[in-house]
């Protein structure tokens, strides 16, 4: 029970930052004409992300005042697979890569389902890349590793979920192609989803078409989300409330 309470308190965070920052996302798309992507996209962009804190444990202000700001060297790896040359087993420093690649797999095929002018292999892998930075850095203060062949699994799950969606994409193409082509139903969706015209397509800057542009949407999400994580959530000091110690 109690790590459901843990698990709901950090959710709880989540979804509090996310809706506030959807709330700031919507009052600009009013006064720009932008269009953000529908709550309920962006709540299950939400649910991703507390899966992937939940799972990788970022830094948190808490974190800095029992340990500080003191790295550790032996949590630290640089040399890409070293961790996996020299592991004391093998197979489970593999079955470790295998599941850091899966941990961003829904990344990859969750921005550009949600955000389709991103929909770029080059800008998606960069955003996984971003955000898998981001928390690797941050665990050089809270006493977990920081490792950079969980940098490349990250970005290589990104990878393999943007193919996920493109052959996905294809085979929803290619049908309604050759139904505009014989006159059945007229050209095929310039967005290549269906039920997502291109005039739905979100962008938080100014409605703009470019790819990298088009994701700031949701990177703005990730970062007041990981923000808000690292104020307001104190793991330790809710396990004390909960237990008593």
């Amino acid at each position: 029970m109690e790590t459901i309470l843990l698990a709901g308190y950090e959710l709880a965070v989540v979804l509090a930052a996310t809706l506030a920052a959807f709330a700031l996302v919507r009052a600009h798309a009013r006064s720009t004409r932008g269009r953000p992507a529908r709550l309920a996209l962006v709540l299950l962009f939400a649910f991703y992300l507390f899966g992937v804190v939940f799972v990788t444990g970022p830094l948190t202000v808490y974190d800095l005042a029992r340990y500080g700001f003191e790295v550790n060297p032996r949590q630290l790896n640089l040399v890409p697979l070293v961790s996996l040359v020299q592991a004391a087993d093998v197979g489970d420093a593999l079955v470790g890569f295998a599941l850091n690649v899966v941990l961003f797999v829904p990344l990859g095929l969750l921005l550009p389902l949600a955000w389709p002018r991103g929909a770029r292999a080059l800008p998606v892998a960069t955003f996984g890349l971003g955000l898998s930075l981001l928390i690797e850095l941050s665990q050089l203060f809270n006493n977990r590793t920081t490792d950079v062949d969980d940098l490349a699994a990250n970005a290589l799950g990104t990878l393999v979920g943007f193919a996920f969606y493109a052959l996905w994409r294809d085979a929803v193409r290619r049908p309604r192609a050759v139904r505009g082509k014989h006159g059945g139903f007229g050209r095929p969706d310039p967005s290549g989803i269906a039920g997502f015209r291109s005039k739905d397509a979100p962008a938080f800057s100014l409605g703009a078409p470019r790819p990298w542009r088009a994701l700031g949407e949701p990177a703005f999400y990730a970062l007041a989300l990981l923000v808000a994580h690292f104020l307001l959530y104190d793991e330790l000091g809710f396990a004390k409330l909960l237990y008593g110690f």
